[in-house]
This record gives C-alpha cells, structure tokens and sequence, in this order.
C-alpha cells in the first residue's frame, strides 16, 4: 500500500507540473498540489502503521522498531533513519507548496499581474523538488523494501534516539527546511518578470518569517537535545549535518535584513533574492551531504552514491538556475546610504553572507575533497570546530557592534533613537562586564565580546524604550528588537560557557575525590533492568565551591544494542549548568569513572533563543501598519523594480 502510494505521488508531481505549464490549466493547480501531498502523506501513514504493529516483512521496520520499543519511539521510527526521513522530507515539500499556490490563488492580482505570474513558478519549482525527493525515496531509498526470511523481532531504535525530542525535532527542522522552497518559487518568479518590486517583497517576507521561525527552532530543540542527552558539555559541533541545517536559516536571516533594508530605501532588491536563492540551494545541499556520506560525517544518514548522485545534480541545477535567473536583473540604483540604520541592517546581511560562506566551506570542505582528490570518504577528515571559532569570531563581533549602534541611527527621512539606544548599549556592555567579573572570566577576549553582546542588548531594549507607543502601534518592532536581543544573549552566554573546565575523576563507592576546590562523592552504584533496557545508576554529589548538587547519571543498553549510553545529569542554575556523566565502571561495580563539567551562564543561551524565536513570532504576527504611520519616508516609495535591459 505504502509502494503504491508513493509511485501514486510520483505521478501526482509530474501531472501538477504539466497543470502548472498549460495556461488553461492553471486553475487547477492547488488542486494538483493537494493531490500529491495527500498521496506522499499516504506513503508516510502506511509506513507509521508498519512501524507500530512491527511489521515483520519490511527491512526498514526491523531495523527501527521492536515490540519493546513505546509507541512514540515506533512513531518516531518513521523519521528515525534515512529511507523514512526522506520520505518524509518529500511529503511536507509538496504540503508546503499547496498552502504556498492557496495563498497565491486567493491574492487579488495587482495591476501588474504578480500575483498570477508566481503560480506557474510554485507549480514547476514545486512539482520538479518534490518529484525528485520521491523518485530518490522511490528508487534508491524505499522504506518500503521487503525482507526474503521475514524477522520476528525487530532491533529497536537507536538508544540514543529514545528520548523525547526525537518525537518533535526532526519534523519540525524538515517542515522548516521544506518552507524555505516558497519563497524561493516566489522569488524566481518575480525575477523571471523582472518584478522585485513592493508586491514581490509582500509576498514573500512572511514566508521568509515563517522558514526562518520554523528551521529556527528545529535547530534550536536539535542543540538542546544533543546537549542533555549526550553530556558533551557543549551545543553545536560544527558537524556537516548540523550545518546543514544552520546554513538555510542564516541565508534566510540574511535575506529578512535584505528585505527590511529594501523596504526602507528601495535598494538591495538582488541581494534580497540571492540571499533567498542561496537558502533553497543550500538546503538541497544539505539534503545531499546528509544522504550520500560524501563527507565522512558519523551523523550522516548513508554513504550511497547512489542517492548522492541523483541529489548533487539536483543540487547543481538549482544552483545553476539561480544563478541564470539573477543574472538577467541589473543592479538598481538609489541615493547614497549615509550613516544611517539602513546602513546597519545592509551591513549585518553583508556579515551573514559573510558567515554563510565560510560555514558553506568548511562544510563542503570534504566533499570538494573527494571531488578533486578522490580520497576515500573514511579518509576525509571533517573541518575542526577551531576553523569555524576563528573564521566567524571577528564576523560576530561586527555583527554584535552593529546591532549595538543600529538602533541609535536614524532611518531615511526619519528621526534617531533619542538617545535611549545609546543609554541602553552602555548600560548592557556595562552590566556584562560585571557578570564577567562575576564569574571570573578575566581573559580580555572573551569580556570584550560579552561587552559587545551586553551593548547589543542593551540597546535592542532601548530602541523599544525610546518610543513609548511603538508596542502599541507595532509588534512588528517589538518582534525584531527582542530576537535581536536574543541573539545578543546566546552570544553572551555562549563566550560564558566556553570558559568552563572539564574533570574526569576515578572514585570508589563511598569515597570522595578531590579535585582544587571541588570534591565529588560516589555514594553508591545501583544496577538494574527494566522491559526495555539494563543500567547502572551512579548516586554523585558534587561540591564546587561551597555549592553542592546531587546526580544520578546512568549507562543504559537497550534492547538488542549491547553498546551502552551515557544518560547524564544536568543541575542547572542562573549562574550555569553543573553536568555529570557516568563514563565506566569496574567489572565489580565498585568503582567508577566520572566527568564532572561546568558551563557558566549556559541557560542564558537556551534563553536567549526562546527569546530570539519568539521575538520573530511575534514579528510574523504582526500587521503591517500604514506606511505614513510606521515607516520612514523612504519606505514610502515604490520599491526599485529592476527594470528590462
């Protein structure tokens, strides 16, 4: 049923592309839209009910399910390994696109004729992703392959992927990935038209809002994720899948700059578009990187060349598109930009093109490698974290300096920040200061760029600060002014957390070590089992300074995975995180070997994240007021509209 599904949706696609080219069909493209979602979604429903009954004739189901493993687990299943999550992948793109050909259908089509022109390109663009996700899915990468001797009893899911974000996070990172298409779609066609006009950036700044929101937090619930559960002490690792996903949204982030910037002075049309072009290109290239194992990543879903293939060809003709579509635009032209805030913001997209591109290299480091060198995919050696904290330090600290005096600048033909900007920078580098010292973080470095973060959120308080009704009359200004606070606060809690040490200590039941001030106490070592899997629980308490908590960290070996999982212990407080993992114990469960890490300030950084998402929520909520009520006199002219060669 699930085959037949998917060869169903594979068919749907192609009729929706003939639909969408064929101007007295075009009517009929949502419906074609829908038609294959639901049928892609049918494919993905018969793979969920494989999983939960554990179906015993499907290799992918007795690869990823067991009867021992809870439903959300089996459910989870479905997402859970590279056939399922692909399948999945291609079901949210063309769900995403029929809300996207919805929309377009309902908007009144100017007089100009925008409107109408974006729906042949969400139908081509969207047929022609989604028919390659399937046909991959379909060909090279069935969930729905049987098995010749059918098994009795499945191998569960990974023990490191039985915890519950494993229910949420990948959806919601596809979905984000899959929204990052419309705008695309929307912009192609627009550009195709020579129409990168007001009504161009109308149409696809709320779903720029909505990718950037959605992908934000699958990252965001991915790092915490890795965070709790591994014990690593740290939340981002610089690894290609990773990347993969934090490359769309940065691009995505560069063009909401672009936009806001376009808006303003009716410049940065084309750069708003490249950078809304290099998000989808960058996300069929993480698609690639996370399915073909050309980088030698232990997280990547495959080494198959033979779904790599089909997606670095895919791949390179978005890339390539892309690049022949711009190319037909000329630049448009405008008055000088003086110092002013729409300085800023085309100062901070600059920067995150500049982040965009040094992330891109050192992601893509060792596929270029094995193109150009053909070493073997298990000799390739992935690009360090220390690459990407040297390239993007002096990027961030820019980034941070200009969200610092951005506020206090006036837009065309408006009015400066008052001076309450400029009073909340000072207050916030001020008042990060004094946590440095508070914590004793003495390296000038790191206190220099918690200054800078400290500025910046000061400042994004201020800007809201300085007028007193802008909560009243714009959310929207709220929305920005809170996600820019919130990134400043990461930034300061992540310089805080990478100043923490990490101790490995060896103790006996009942005993004490000792380590400079610290002292952590093995009470005692419990071992057990439950239905679904055996552990040992160390009882630890831990004394940093006069500051005591107590842990139970485990080993656990799931089901028919002999190879145990460090689950760790978190306490965490305004100060920072204080985290225990269980890493060995002797034969005779006497002793054992354990890390003790501290990470000052890090719930500062999930904090700040909540706050930066939610800041854009509210940001995507909000009603744009009348352009004499909310926005400067630039803003008030026609965008620049890059007109014919």
């Amino acid at each position: 049923m699930g085959q037949l599904a998917l060869e169903l949706a594979i068919a749907a696609a192609v009729a929706w592309a003939v639909v969408g080219a064929v101007p007295q069909w075009r009517r009929f493209t949502v419906a074609a839209a829908v038609l294959t979602a639901a049928l892609a979604a049918a494919a993905v429903v018969a793979l969920v009910a494989a999983l939960i009954r554990v179906d015993p004739s499907l290799s992918y189901v007795a690869r990823h399910a067991s009867s021992a493993t809870p439903l959300q687990y089996r459910i989870a299943g479905a997402w859970g390994g590279m056939e399922g999550s692909l399948l999945v992948w291609a079901a949210l793109t063309p769900a995403v696109f029929a809300c996207g050909s919805w929309r377009t259908a309902r908007r009144r089509a100017g007089p100009d004729g925008a409107a109408s022109s974006a729906a042949p390109g969400l139908a081509l663009i969207g047929s022609f992703t989604t028919a390659v996700f399937l046909a991959v899915s379909r060909v090279s990468a069935s969930p729905f392959e049987t098995l010749d001797v059918p098994t009795g009893r499945g191998r569960g899911l990974l023990a490191v992927l039985q915890h519950p974000a494993m229910v949420y996070h990948p959806p919601i990172l596809y979905a984000g990935l899959a929204l990052v298409a419309v705008p695309f779609a929307l912009t192609m066609a627009a550009a195709w038209e020579r129409r990168l006009d007001r009504s161009w950036l109308d149409a696809v700044v709320p779903w720029l809002r909505a990718s950037w929101l959605v992908l934000g937090i699958g990252i965001v619930a991915g790092s915490q994720w890795a965070y709790a559960e591994l014990g690593w002490g740290g939340f981002w690792a610089w690894d290609p899948v990773e990347n993969a996903a934090l490359l769309p949204w940065l691009a995505t982030t560069v063009a909401l700059h672009g936009a806001a910037a376009t808006r303003a002075t009716g410049r940065l049309p084309l750069t708003t578009a490249a950078a809304v072009a290099g998000a989808f290109c960058l996300m069929v290239s993480g698609v690639y990187v996370t399915r073909s194992g050309s980088t030698g990543s232990i997280h990547a879903f495959a080494d198959s060349t033979a779904i790599g293939r089909p997606l670095l060809l895919f791949a390179l003709v978005s890339v390539v598109a892309s690049v022949v579509v711009l190319l037909r635009l000329g630049l448009p032209g405008g008055s000088p930009w003086g110092w002013r805030r729409d300085l800023a913001l085309a100062a901070q997209a600059a920067l995150g093109g500049i982040a965009v591109l040094a992330i891109a290299v050192g992601t893509l480091w060792p596929v270029v490698d094995g193109v150009w060198w053909s070493s073997a995919t298990q000799a390739r050696e992935l690009v360090r974290p220390a690459y990407y904290h040297r390239v993007l330090a002096p990027i961030v600290i820019a980034a941070l300096l200009a969200m610092a005096i951005g506020p206090e600048l006036r837009w065309a033909g408006g009015r400066r920040g008052g001076g309450r900007a400029a009073t909340g920078a000072a207050l916030g580098a001020l008042g990060a200061l004094l946590i440095c010292w508070w914590l004793g973080i003495g390296a000038w470095r790191g206190a220099s760029v918690a200054a800078l973060g400290g500025a910046a959120l000061g400042a994004s308080v201020g800007a809201v600060v300085a007028r007193p009704g802008s909560i009243r009359r714009s959310r929207r200004s709220v929305g920005v002014a809170l996600a820019h606070g919130g990134f400043a606060l990461v930034m300061l809690g992540a310089v805080a957390a990478g100043t923490g040490d990490d101790h490995q200590v060896r103790v006996g039941t009942g005993e004490v070590a000792t380590i400079g001030a610290w002292t952590v106490e093995l009470e005692r070592l419990d071992v057990g089992s439950t239905d679904r899997f055996e552990f040992v629980r160390a009882v630890v308490v831990v004394d940093l300074g006069g500051t005591r908590s107590r842990h139970e960290p485990e080993l656990r070996a799931y089901e028919d995975q002999p190879i145990p999982t460090a689950e760790s212990s978190i306490a965490g407080s305004l100060r920072g995180d204080t985290i225990v993992v269980l890493d060995a114990i002797d034969p005779g469960a006497t002793e054992a070997t354990i890390t003790v890490r501290r990470r000052p300030l890090m719930p500062w950084v999930w904090a700040g994240a909540v706050a930066m998402l939610l800041g854009g929520a509210v940001a995507m909520r909000a009603r744009r007021p009348p352009a004499s009520a909310a926005e400067p006199a630039a803003a008030r002219r026609p965008a620049a509209t890059v007109p014919p060669r």
